[in-house]
């Protein structure tokens, strides 16, 4: 099926689970309950990318401060699912790889919605995962709380504002308990330590030989789109003046489709003894890893959001077009890759250019001085 019949296919379901709800709501007559109560099972809905679902870790701290009493269950996808795994007002988090509306994931959303009926919850908040409002089992929770901007917003009872897709972060998610009475909490989300992986995680590095006594240094060079690329073939060059420089241990980070992009072959990474992680550390053992690193270098996406989180001092590379984020936590050191074509022809969200020039502009040497202030401190 062609990308455009797809999406004509997801907006007919969508309008179709609006429908359906407008019509249930008439059946069933009398207006909506109002939040007059502390919710006893409350659903987190957070099954978004891995950095967008970093920056949606606070509103579940603050849920855990405000609602001391509350059971709360998370529904997220089997890669992030580590996040939530060290808070101990969670109760379960349940994963769900697919899309509501697709066709392919149809037994999948069924044992979803039956996990939903049988939970029994009174309050639902979607901080990411709009679509989910689409299934009925979502749309019969009494409470539910999500952004005013999503396609389905009239299933909702209470919203709240997220404004532009390209500035929404912590700030904006919090705004799912602002909206109820709570307090908004701290917008500097932390991932508590977990034994079980820092365990595999340490069998891993001995069986590379790793003294993690040593300096580690942790790069991810990698995006989700290639525009967030930092340039593979300045990699060598980086590990070389890290290990000269500081006698560090430049170790390669990024998930399994990171593998298919080829380090380039050149004289300072032949030479340099740089550790290739790609693909070979699953989210929660990634998580400490970069807590364990003396300083992680990563391009605006998930890797950095941790390295933050866990409290690592992080130089993060950035488009100039795209800056958003860079000043989200203070444990980020932002460098702003600039290109005046790229200024004139690119939108903020597409580059006119491949590979990304803004990106491209970001040199070695820029980087090294940024990581001297962390390193020589």
């Amino acid at each position: 099926m062609s990308t455009t019949l797809y999406k004509l296919y997801f907006l007919v379901r969508r309008l179709l689970a609006l429908w359906l709800f407008k019509i249930s709501v008439k059946i069933r007559a009398g207006t909506p309950p109002s939040y007059e109560s502390v919710p006893k099972k409350l659903l987190l809905c957070v099954t978004g990318l891995l950095g967008d679902s970093v920056m949606s870790l606070p509103v579940l701290e603050a849920l855990g401060r405000e609602l001391p009493g509350t059971d709360i269950s998370v529904l997220s996808n089997s890669t992030n699912q580590a996040l939530f795994l060290g808070f101990d007002n969670v109760s379960e988090v349940y994963c769900f790889d697919g899309t509501p509306f697709s066709i392919r994931n149809a037994p999948m959303t069924k044992q979803l919605r039956n996990w939903i009926s049988r939970g029994g919850f009174d309050c639902v908040v979607i901080a990411l995962g709009d679509d989910l409002l689409g299934l009925a089992e979502i749309q019969q929770i009494p409470i539910r709380i999500g952004a005013k901007e999503c396609f389905l917003a009239p299933v909702l009872t209470h919203t709240y504002s997220i404004g532009s897709p390209r500035i929404w972060g912590v700030e904006e998610r919090l705004g799912a308990l602002r909206c109820l009475g709570f307090k908004g909490g701290s917008s500097q989300g932390f991932i508590g330590e977990n034994l079980e992986y820092r365990t595999t995680l340490d069998a891993k590095l001995a069986g590379l030989g790793i003294d993690q006594s040593g300096c580690l240094v942790s790069i991810h060079p990698f995006g989700s789109t290639q525009r967030q690329h930092w340039p593979l073939s300045k990699i060598g060059q980086l590990c070389s003046e890290l290990q000269s420089r500081f006698g560090a241990v430049p170790i390669i980070i990024g998930g399994p489709d990171a593998t298919r992009f080829e380090l380039r072959d050149s004289n300072e990474l032949q030479n340099s003894s740089y550790i290739d992680m790609r693909g070979k550390l699953s989210v929660g053992e990634l998580i400490e890893l970069l807590r364990i690193s003396q300083l992680v270098i990563s391009s605006d996406s998930g890797p950095m959001h941790i390295s933050a989180a866990v409290g690592t001092r992080t130089v993060g590379l950035f488009r100039s077009s795209r800056p958003e984020h860079s000043r989200r936590n203070d444990k980020v050191i932002p460098l702003y890759g600039s290109d005046e074509d790229c200024k004139n022809r690119c939108a903020w969200e597409t580059c006119y250019f491949k590979p990304c020039r803004q990106m491209q502009s970001i040199s070695t040497l820029q980087i090294l001085e940024h990581a001297t202030k962390v390193l020589d401190e």
